[in-house]
């Protein structure tokens, strides 16, 4: 699942979410191959980790994200650093899989830096 909330109580948050990557018809199969080839990886957990979320597979044997400790992801801007984090260090692998980094206020794709 791409890690966008889109729920409706969730709107006002998303209005002071800056990144995201965005959902296209393609984008879920390379989302879960993008997190299948990091999740593995010590430097990945290590980037989410610092953002009080640690990665796990649930009982369909898909990667998902949850908060760590009293940290709230239903929050828009830590979310966004989480996502522009994620970009930052794997953004090639996210790419190789056709995933990009949207920034909400431009409407344009971050460049992999």
């Amino acid at each position: 699942m791409i890690p966008k909330h889109s729920a409706a109580e969730s709107m006002k948050m998303l209005k002071r979410q800056k990144y995201c990557f965005k959902a296209t018809p393609n984008s879920h199969d390379g989302w879960n191959r993008a997190l299948t080839t990091l999740f593995p990886e010590p430097a990945f957990h290590d980037v989410i980790e610092a953002h009080g979320v640690e990665g796990y597979v649930d009982d369909q044997w898909e990667i998902r994200f949850r908060s760590v400790g009293d940290t709230a992801l239903r929050d828009g801007p830590r979310y966004s650093r989480l996502m522009k984090a994620l970009w930052d260090n794997f953004g090639p692998t996210f790419d190789d899989y056709g995933i990009r980094l949207t920034n909400n206020h431009t409407g344009q794709f971050v460049p992999i830096t």
